[in-house]
Formats: structure tokens, sequence, C-alpha cells
């Protein structure tokens, strides 16, 4: 059992790396057994959003304007961020990066907008992310859902987009309108509804970006995230919580150890693309008080399936 828990747990890790696609293709048929149940017949936290799409509908009326706005003239930037966007493949580091301002960030959008595949620009996204508000939020929402209508995305740009939710948690914490997006993420009628492309997983495609909506969530650092996990945790028998256990662990152990080390500590030096660093830390995590718990909860929850 403590192996399989740890299975589990290492299939999320490794969505946050980008590389879970494959894994989960695997266990396609083992998952198909359990259904979740319609929003209108499940337990949700009392802080989490409706699916009547408030936040998505009035995101996309700003978005669609933003899309047709003048080019901005280049402004001032510190020279760590001029480094990163000289190499929008490569993966900056979270540490020393300072916040931009307007100016700044609608020239993030802009370079972001000049590269066309998406797997060319996996470190700006992050850059993005790391230094941007509100206006990157609403490019992101964008590219979740309209950007890339009809395509079916390879498994390296599922892999980005797939990811996306985890990122906006970290813009989450200047962006109310972040926040607000991945509650309502949680719920799996919202992609459903809402996802305009496809990937080599389409039918579980919902779940997995409910778990990195949780994930971005505690990256986000707020306090009600806390409630949230608290009021998944004493749902047991229900088939959501079930599906994304191994979401609701690994999103414990990132507060953890966001509080412990500090959000660009973790980013840099464990919630790494090394699926071996964060299985370490994992480890050492679920031999503290609290990690000991929740996998023991898990325990309880993988029995019940």
């Amino acid at each position: 059992m403590k192996a399989r828990c740890f299975s589990i747990v290492a299939l999320t890790l490794l969505l946050a790396a980008g590389a879970v696609f494959s894994v989960w293709q695997q266990e396609k048929a083992s998952l198909k057994a359990t259904q979740v149940a319609p929003a209108s017949q499940r337990e949700l936290p009392a802080t989490s959003q409706s699916t009547n799409l408030p936040v998505h509908n009035s995101i996309f009326a700003v978005v669609n304007a933003s899309l047709e706005a003048p080019q901005p003239s280049k402004p001032e930037l510190a020279p760590q961020i001029q480094e990163c966007m000289a190499q929008p493949k490569h993966r900056p580091t979270m540490t020393g990066l300072p916040p931009v301002d307007a100016a700044g960030e609608e020239f993030l959008i802009q370079k972001y907008r000049e590269i066309d595949a998406i797997t060319n620009k996996a470190g700006l996204i992050r850059l993005m992310a790391y230094t941007g508000g509100d206006k990157v939020f609403e490019v992101f929402a964008h590219t979740l859902t309209n950007e890339l209508a009809g395509r079916a995305l390879t498994r390296e740009e599922a892999g980005i987009v797939g990811y996306m939710p985890q990122l906006m948690g970290i813009l989450a914490r200047r962006s109310d309108l972040a926040f607000e997006f991945l509650k309502t993420g949680m719920e799996p009628d919202f992609w459903s509804q809402n996802i305009s492309w496809k990937t080599q997983i389409e039918e579980e495609q919902p779940r997995v970006l409910c778990g990195s909506c949780l994930k971005g969530l505690a990256l986000s650092g707020r306090p009600e995230v806390k409630e949230i996990i608290t009021s998944l945790r004493s749902q047991t028998e229900s088939p959501y919580v079930r599906t994304i256990s191994g979401s609701i662990v690994t999103s414990v152990f990132i507060i953890d150890l966001t509080e412990k080390f500090g959000i660009e500590s973790f980013m840099d030096g464990v919630y790494t693309a090394d699926i071996n660093v964060m299985m370490k830390a994992f480890g050492e995590w679920t031999k503290t008080p609290n990690g000991s718990a929740w996998r023991a909860w898990w325990q309880k929850v993988d029995r019940s399936r």
C-alpha cells in the first residue's frame, strides 16, 4: 500500500514537470471505473465558485479587447528579466526576479504573442507568471480555452498547457482574478464546457486540470486554500475527491514547504523539472507529523476506490 501511495503522488508531481500525460494514458482503463459525479450531486468546498462561469465570461470580454491593443514600446526592464526574455524556451529561476510594472507586463505579453509555438515559449510563460499580474492572467486564461481551439496538442504541448493553472497560482499571489479562476477550475464541469483543444488523454483532461488548479491554489499562498483542502479531506466517500486525491496530498506538501522555504526557494530548489528532487523532498515530508497524517489519509481513500 505504501508503494502504491508513493506511485500515485509521484504522478501528480510528474504533472508539475510536464511529463504526466503518457503515464495517465497507461492508467486509463483502471480510472474509468471511477465516475465523477455531476456538480449538482457533489459537495464542494464552501469557498468554491459555481460553474455558471461568471469569472470566465467576464475575463474574456477583457481578453478579446486586449488582443487588439496597440503594440507597446519597449520599457525599462531589469537585467534578469531581459536575460530570460532572450531565451524564451529556457526555464528561468524565480529567485531575485522583480515584478514588472504595467508597461513591462504589456511588453512580456507582446513577446508571448510574437512566438507562435507554445513549446518555444515555455520559459517565457514561467517568467510572465513570476513577474506579471492580471493582464498576464487574462492571456493564460485565453490560452487555456480559446487560443488553441480545435488543436490536437502533442504530449509536450499538453504538458505546458496543463501546467499553466499551477503557474496561475503564482499569479494569484498578486491577482484576485487568477485566484477566482482557479477556484472555478476545480470543478470538472468547467473544463468539460470550456476545453476547446484535444490531447491524447481527452477523457481524463478535465480531471487533470482540476488537480492542476488545486495545486495552483496551493502555490497562491492564500489562507483560504487551507479551508478548501480541509473540506475536501472530510469527503473520503466522494468520487470527485478520490479522483484527485493525489493532487490533494501534493497540494498540502506544496503549502507546507512553501511556508518553510518561501515560494522562490521552493520553485527553484524543490518543485523543479527533476522528479528525483521532488520525490526526495516529498519522502522527507511524509516523515513529518502532517505529512505522515496525510499519507495515512490517502491510503484510506485509496482503499475505498
